[in-house]
């Protein structure tokens, strides 16, 4: 027995020490434009360009004002963005849904970059409203998005109580005090994965006369914006060990996000 138990920890020493190894990592990166870009129907076309930075620098990201950024409209040059300073670019145009983007930025001294997006078509909901006799300012209120067939479709919207299958839950934390036992950090995110081409209802109890926003997104603004709530998630969580995360990005030869979205807006 004791020969036994002396093998035992003889073989847990050797696999401890065969499992380490070293790994020298290069934090000396090439700095490259950092472009961020969301198209909606209802604004104008806005862009804010920064340099990237080393992870070992504490200084702040250095703003680019002498950037050039082409945009295209169908593969067809719809316009150069203007400079307004501390890295802001704009170009007086609303983009329409459903119409594709590129865009293309250069600057002598960093890689040029380019990415593209498809702008999604704003979210048709249908919507009423039941009055409560006995509370005077809250409704309850009944959502259905009519999810277009055939196409993959992606949903953003601020969080409420309900217990809708068809929401993702990767950011759902439990919580007793809400109405089933859960809630939801930041936003909900929907995805018509297994749902192509249906309904989705959702229900809930709300305040009278304020606003509530769907957001139809593109795939590249969906993989941002799921990606930045989950590094989020783990900068305020709990455990000492995380899965590291990193924010998705689609500009070639860069770092940011060009995507875009659609909105509509219901008055509850």
């Amino acid at each position: 027995m004791k020969c036994k138990f002396s093998c035992f920890y003889f073989l847990v020493i050797l696999l401890t020490v065969s499992c380490e190894k070293e790994v020298t990592i290069d934090f000396n990166q090439e700095p490259k434009l950092c472009l961020n870009c969301i198209l909606n129907p209802d604004s104008i076309i806005t862009a804010r360009v920064t340099a990237s930075r080393g992870i070992e620098t504490s200084f702040d990201f250095e703003n680019i004002d002498d950037a050039t950024i082409l945009l295209y409209e169908n593969n067809e040059f719809l316009g150069e963005l203007t400079a307004e300073g501390n890295g802001s670019y704009s170009l007086n145009v609303k983009p329409i849904s459903n119409n594709e983007y590129q865009i293309e930025i250069t600057h002598p001294d960093y890689p040029g970059g380019a990415a593209s997006t498809q702008i999604p078509r704003p979210p048709i909901v249908a919507y009423r409203f039941e009055s409560l006799p006995e509370y005077e300012v809250w409704v309850n209120a009944f959502f259905e998005i009519q999810d277009p067939k055939s196409t993959a479709n992606y949903y953003w919207l601020k969080p409420f109580d309900t217990n809708a299958p068809f929401i993702d839950n990767f950011n759902r934390s439990l919580d007793t005090d809400s109405k089933y036992g859960y809630v939801y950090d930041y936003y909900m995110r929907i995805s018509d994965a297994g749902y192509d081409g249906e309904t989705l209802s959702l229900n809930t109890i709300a305040i009278k006369g304020r606003e509530r926003k769907f957001w139809a997104v593109d795939t590249h603004y969906d993989k941002y914006l799921k990606s930045s709530l989950k590094v989020q998630l783990n900068k305020e969580g709990e455990l000492p060990f995380q899965e590291p995360m990193q924010i998705y990005s689609n500009i070639k030869n860069g770092y940011g996000i060009f995507g875009s979205c659609a909105t509509t807006t219901i008055k509850q």
